[in-house]
């Protein structure tokens, strides 16, 4: 946090300062047993709440580097220490990141309160690896490093219960919501059921009218964009763009589940509308900490993931002629398939121009349905 601090400072020599250090602070941090491996090197971190902080600080690094590290740092993360970030994840255990059927009565008492904000402190921290997996997908067009199907993991609690300061505060948020909330909704089948032609109704009421801001963006930015499809027989997870890179190299071209994805999207955004009419505009007087930040922008990412599907039900022929429309210094970059795992952001950027440009985000949609 103090390089974070130093490398946004208005201090020009804080600034160079901090930047002779990132790359020293990610040799040290990249050092812990738990990247080790070395099975038995694990009994030095071994506990819930040391592989949690571990992966919590390798996040910030891994973000601090892409933004402000230079390129080789930015390739370095990109392609080797994320997929050593994503094992330790894995070691810590993905499907411990549920609290499992927890009962908010008379009983809860400080412990209980503090188990369950370790345990949401999992859920979250293992999200927002799945995220910036999912980032790296959709920005820099990379293989996917994780799938859907791993994160069955509870989608994260309602921000005001998280930032709650004491038990009593916290059962008295719980009662103010709907009793479905309190029950554990994985994040994988939460997506199952916005893809099938017959969702759950309750998952999908729970999502429009209970989940959190940053549960919608997961679903939005990760999920959506590793959205179920049905691929010939077989019921499996896989993301929007790694289908289209497995397309891109396969021989035989997969077909994409255009209409269940597009009613997840749709079923998606109702959801979304519904939870800011409940949440209502953001308090101007919030601080910084508590306020909604980049997962505000959950819808631009839904959208993206439209404009995705979009370009790949569009034929290459169809393609070809539709991109002699833009400028010739966007035609090459546009596609998003010409390169792999880059780490400028042309692709996606030229992509966004393209259908703002050529309406791709305007086809035929399929209307919502509960």
């Amino acid at each position: 946090m103090a390089l974070i601090g130093a490398c946004t400072s208005s201090s020009e020599q804080d600034r160079d300062l901090a930047h002779l250090l990132l790359d020293v602070a990610e040799e040290v941090l990249f050092s812990h047993p738990i990247f080790s491996d070395d099975s038995s090197s694990t009994r030095e971190w071994q506990t819930d709440e040391t592989g949690v902080s571990v992966l919590q600080a390798t996040y910030f690094m891994c973000i601090l580097q892409k933004w402000e590290g230079n390129d080789a740092a930015k390739r370095r993360i990109q392609r080797s220490r994320f997929t050593m970030f994503v094992a330790a994840t894995r070691s810590l255990g993905l499907s411990r990141g549920t609290h499992g059927d927890v009962k908010f009565g008379t009983g809860f008492g400080v412990d209980s309160w503090r188990r369950y904000i370790r345990r949401e402190e999992m859920i979250r921290t293992f999200s927002f690896v799945f995220l910036l997996d999912s980032a790296f997908v959709i920005f820099h067009n990379s293989v996917p490093r994780m799938v859907l199907q791993e994160m069955a993991i509870d989608i994260p609690c309602p921000e005001e219960w998280f930032q709650a300061s004491s038990p009593e505060e916290f059962i008295c948020l719980t009662n103010s919501y709907p009793t479905e909330t309190k029950s554990s909704t994985l994040l994988s089948e939460s997506v199952r059921h916005l893809c099938t032609e017959s969702p759950d109704i309750d998952i999908v009421a729970y999502l429009g009218n209970s989940a959190s801001k940053l549960g919608l963006f997961t679903i939005a930015t990760g999920n959506l964009h590793t959205g179920y499809v049905k691929v010939y027989t077989i019921d499996k997870p896989l993301a929007i763009h790694g289908l289209i890179f497995h397309q891109k190299m396969s021989y035989t071209p997969l077909p994409f589940a255009r209409t269940l994805l597009s009613k997840a999207l749709n079923r998606w955004t109702a959801a979304w509308q519904l939870n800011l009419e409940r949440l209502g505009p953001p308090d101007p007087y919030l601080p910084l900490w508590k306020e909604d930040g980049f997962i505000g922008h959950a819808d631009g990412f839904a959208a993206l993931a439209q404009i995705h599907l979009e370009r790949a039900n569009t034929s290459q022929k169809k393609w070809n002629e539709l991109i002699q429309q833009l400028p010739v210094s966007a035609r090459n970059t546009v596609d998003g398939m010409a390169t792999f795992d880059q780490t400028d952001m042309d692709q996606v950027a030229n992509l966004i121009m393209a259908a703002e440009m050529l309406h791709l985000d305007e086809g035929d949609r399929v209307p919502y349905a509960p």
